[in-house]
């Protein structure tokens, strides 16, 4: 569906780029990095605000590169939502329905099918000044969906809205992407976005993209430790093999570790668990909350005692009890990556 080929961006102190990247039809893909990594510079690029020195575009099969931004059949929703200020929620909506000479009652039927999808069918009238920022995100959308397109980018539409709002928009995103029957680009610096919506993420690194694949694949498994620092909260602990080849020397102490792991070597143990109970392969930590995503995929955040390290884990059956203080981190099957 979207194929971006050997694209490079240059400008004084920062190169983006080469860039390769295969996305599938129907993929909701999440384009995840710190801040300053050139997300936003990859999306206005492939949207056709903003040139490069190389590259190619390819949608559907036929070749964009050259192509004006409103040629490339992309809907694009900014950060800020960008709203037309004078124009109520209605014809903001409808506008490009307009341009385009659809009639009345086609443009009616689109705007209300999208506001009863997004749930602001009651405020049609209201000019942007007076609805909510949440509100606003949703009316947004609703206007770059209005004339149907095949691809939907989203540049950080999720940032600066309030935990609850957050969630909303998350599980609204999820089911504009199954009930349209989108492809989705999705940037972001959240980890929470990334994982509760991609099918696919990509981690992109001070203009690099570091890897690319099923959302739990490189989650569960970053091919390197850039990946694996960019995702922030991450079920792995760093460290060196102990003399004694059982431990994970640690700056701020120890954990045991299965025997046989490679003595003196850098190491990374992915795949933790939480164990029932205390045992010579555990570390007692606290529980510092738990989670389920729009998936259903329970997780637990958690804090090692001994060390401070927070750690995210997931779960494979039932959260722990909501007033438990204390949790046991299993070392004892955990997976070892050497570097």
């Amino acid at each position: 569906m979207i194929h971006i080929e050997d694209m490079r961006l240059e400008v004084p102190g920062f190169t983006l780029g080469p860039i390769n990247l295969e996305i599938d039809e129907g993929q909701y893909f999440v384009l995840c990095g710190p801040s300053g990594s050139g997300k936003t510079s990859l999306v206005e690029w492939t949207a056709g605000f903003r040139p490069a020195q190389s590259g190619r575009l390819l949608v559907g099969g036929t070749d964009v590169t050259a192509m004006r931004p409103a040629e490339r059949k992309l809907a694009l929703v900014f950060q800020d939502s960008a709203l037309f200020p004078h124009l109520s929620v209605r014809d903001n909506i409808g506008f490009s329905l307009r341009m385009a000479k659809h009639s009345p009652d086609q443009i009616r039927r689109r705007v209300d099918e999208l506001t009863e999808l997004l749930r602001i069918g009651h405020r049609l009238d209201a000019l942007p000044n007076r609805i909510s920022g949440g509100e606003a995100r949703r009316a947004a959308l609703a206007r770059a969906l209005a004339l149907p397109k095949p691809v939907l980018l989203l540049d950080e539409p999720l940032s600066s809205v309030d935990p609850a709002l957050h969630r909303d928009l998350r599980r609204e995103l999820a089911q504009l992407h199954r009930h349209l029957g989108l492809t989705v680009i999705h940037i972001t610096h959240s980890i929470a976005e990334a994982r509760s919506l991609a099918t696919e993420i990509g981690v992109l690194v001070s203009g690099a993209l570091e890897q690319t694949g099923p959302t739990a694949d490189v989650f569960e498994r970053p091919d390197n430790a850039v990946v694996a620092r960019a995702l922030t909260v991450p079920n792995f602990v760093e460290g060196r093999i102990g003399p004694d080849g059982q431990s994970l020397e640690l700056e701020q102490g120890s954990i045991p570790i299965a025997s046989g792991r490679g003595e003196g070597k850098r190491a990374r143990l992915f795949d933790l668990k939480l164990a029932e109970t205390a045992g010579a392969l555990t570390r007692d930590a606290e529980l510092l909350g738990t989670e389920i995503d729009e998936r259903g995929r329970p997780s637990a955040w958690v804090r090692l005692r001994e060390s401070g390290i927070e750690l995210e884990i997931e779960l494979d059956e039932t959260l722990p009890a909501r007033d438990a203080r204390s949790v046991h981190i299993d070392f004892s099957e955990s997976r070892a990556e050497f570097y």
